[in-house]
């Protein structure tokens, strides 16, 4: 009798951590959730010229993870490139992350909003200051360009000092910024770039496309 009591006190016990648990999760999964706003400044005969877009990072937890041995939260993105137009018509985009890697766009990229620190990163949005900070060259995006704008291998890096060799000798890179915001995210690539969400482009995987868009 004593066994049988023991025994339905730690199943009553398990099932109330495992309700906890799920509970916890659906109300609390997210570290933390904030949209940020990259803005490209560049100057052209004098005025400054500014293109901007909008993403959002989310820090999630697993519903299900062994501590110490697995990590168990996991990082989502949603944003795309920004489309950058000069007055001379040439196109490029600010990605959404650093790279130092040349053309083959490898999977180490860091993230701009590592910009904020990791006490803002980790608190409510609207309890952070809506302040434009500059972003260091080591977390910048990169600005790419398409040779040709149906083919997602044909992107190349163009080195923030030599845009006047894309968009005239007049135009200079100046800085970019960063800002948590509330503004909505646009969804403007897909009627520039036509590869970007067909299935054939999800087949062959190109390393340039976790660049150009996110939506996990």
């Amino acid at each position: 009798m004593r066994l049988k009591k023991i025994f339905l006190v730690g199943a009553a016990t398990l099932v109330s951590l495992m309700c906890i648990r799920i509970i916890s999760f659906q109300y609390f999964n997210f570290i933390y959730d904030y949209k940020y706003k990259i803005t490209v400044n560049f100057e052209e005969y004098g005025r400054i010229l500014k293109y901007s877009g909008v993403s959002r990072a989310s820090l999630k937890r697993k519903p299900i993870c062994v501590p110490h041995l697995e990590s168990c939260a996991y990082l989502s993105i949603q944003g795309e490139a920004i489309p950058i137009i000069f007055s001379n018509g040439k196109m490029i985009f600010a990605t959404m992350r650093f790279s130092n890697t040349g053309p083959t766009f490898q999977d180490n990229g860091t993230w701009p909003f590592r910009t904020f620190s990791r006490e803002d990163r980790y608190k409510i949005s609207s309890e952070v200051a809506h302040i434009p900070l500059e972003i260091s060259p080591e977390n910048m995006p990169a600005l790419v360009r398409f040779q040709d704008l149906n083919d997602p291998f044909s992107a190349e890096i163009v080195p923030r000092e030599n845009i006047s060799s894309i968009a005239g000798k007049n135009t200079k890179f100046k800085s970019m910024t960063i800002e948590m915001t509330n503004d909505p995210i646009e969804w403007r690539l897909a009627g520039i770039l036509p590869w970007l969400l067909s299935d054939e482009t999800e087949r062959l995987n190109p390393n340039i496309l976790e660049y150009m868009y996110q939506n996990d």
